[in-house]
């Protein structure tokens, strides 16, 4: 399934939510706005602290939830149960025949989930994999919809930075395509750590109605948005601008192996697009084989365009030597990184 679910989704819209349903996957920040989208739809703000029962873990037992199903809330006339990481979803190590007492519970379990009453919710959530073989889940597919809820993968750059732009609108903002860019570069696939960001950056702009690239400098990480800070300038040939972010990031301790690793990665990248586009591959193409948004795929080719496809392979070859001189010793590795972008200036600096 997609990492936010069509169908749970679409019933959230529509405020048409089951009354039973199954939530799970390893994208935890997903799966705990569901929880929450169906909370402040189905209960009113007012009796959310009465109508609302969680259960987790030891907790989650059969017992509890039968009697939370069962019972009728004293002032809330809706309720909503969560049961996290219930134990006949879960793949255990050892596995065992239930008793006849359990046996017995299970399958009043099943009969109260057949007959829900019209104002009870339960949602069960695994964070991870349900185990599909289980009995019970085999039984809960029968009577639920199960929403699946995938990490974006490493590859998925232009899902991810589409993804920032749409959570920006949902909260009543917008964000220029470089920045939402760079956000996804600074901070990876990580939707949580995404999503706290991007509150600091709406915090930050106040009424201003656009978050920019320079927010995103100023806000985010400001050790890793300096590094990606240099990349551009280091491409863009500023050496004045270049030489005093490598000193700065240096100076509050960056790793420079770390950085060159990420220049490298970042110039392999370069010379990658550099390469469908003088091969004449399409932008869509080239953001679909490289993981790019087209329009930061465009943005970067303008960007290059002053360096050449042998710049970009003396420049790897430089890149190649300075890896080289620190492994060896011959070279400090803050000395390395420096004198490693005045080379790479002399050549992209037209």
């Amino acid at each position: 399934m997609v990492n936010y679910s069509k169908q749970g989704d679409y019933h959230i819209m529509n405020k048409n939510i089951p009354l039973l349903s199954v939530l799970y996957g390893e994208e935890d920040f997903l799966i705990d706005k569901h929880i929450q989208d169906i909370i402040t739809t189905v209960l009113p703000a007012e009796s959310r602290a009465l109508g609302l029962e969680v259960y987790e873990n030891e907790s989650a037992t059969i017992t509890n939830i039968i009697n939370a199903c069962q019972s009728l809330g004293m002032f809330a006339t809706t309720k909503v149960v969560v049961v996290k990481n219930f134990y006949l979803l879960k793949n255990t190590k050892t596995e065992s025949e239930p008793s006849k007492n359990e046996e017995f519970e299970i399958a009043n379990l099943k009969a109260v989930l057949r007959n829900l009453s019209s104002d009870t919710y339960l949602i069960f959530v695994v964070y991870g994999n349900v185990d599909n073989r289980k009995k019970f889940v085999k039984h809960l597919k029968e009577l639920s919809e199960f929403s699946e809820y995938k990490p974006f993968a490493s590859w998925e750059g232009e899902k991810v930075v589409n993804w920032v732009n749409n959570w920006v609108k949902k909260n009543g903002k917008e964000i220029e395509e470089t920045a939402a860019f760079r956000l996804h570069t600074i901070v990876g696939e990580n939707l949580r750590l995404l999503d706290n960001e991007i509150q600091k950056l709406i915090t930050f702009i106040g009424k201003n109605d656009r978050i920019t690239v320079t927010d995103v400098d100023t806000v985010v990480s400001s050790a890793g948005a300096n590094s990606f800070q240099l990349l551009d300038c280091l491409v863009e040939g500023k050496t004045a601008l270049s030489m005093e972010l490598i000193s700065k990031i240096l100076y509050h301790g960056e790793e420079p192996i770390k950085l060159l690793g990420l220049i490298v990665s970042h110039f392999r990248g370069l010379l990658m697009i550099k390469s469908l586009y003088e091969g004449r591959t399409q932008f869509g193409d080239i953001a679909k084989m490289c993981g790019k948004h087209p329009f930061i795929v465009k943005n970067t080719i303008g960007m290059m365009k002053n360096v050449t496809s042998s710049d970009f392979v003396k420049i790897m070859d430089m890149l190649c030597q300075t890896d080289l001189a620190i492994k060896t010793g011959q070279l400090k590795p803050d000395i390395a990184l420096e004198l490693l972008c005045q080379d790479i200036l002399s050549i992209t600096k037209k």
